[in-house]
């Protein structure tokens, strides 16, 4: 289910210009080790990552 509402041919050049800008930028400060992606995951392919989980039987 998409709950998004549809962009704009002017919106999505907008994005294009943007993310080419970021794409080419080279200043430290503005860089992307500062841009934060809020919907990435973690994701343990080696093993745990000191969760530990216990069954016990309670009967």
């Amino acid at each position: 289910m998409d709950n998004t509402l549809p962009l704009s041919a002017e919106d999505k050049r907008a994005r294009v210009e943007w993310a080419w800008e970021m794409s080419m930028n080279k200043d430290p400060v503005r860089s992307w080790d500062c841009i934060i992606f809020s919907d990435e995951k973690k994701w343990n392919l080696d093993g745990p990552d000191g969760f530990q989980t216990y069954w016990r039987d309670l009967r």
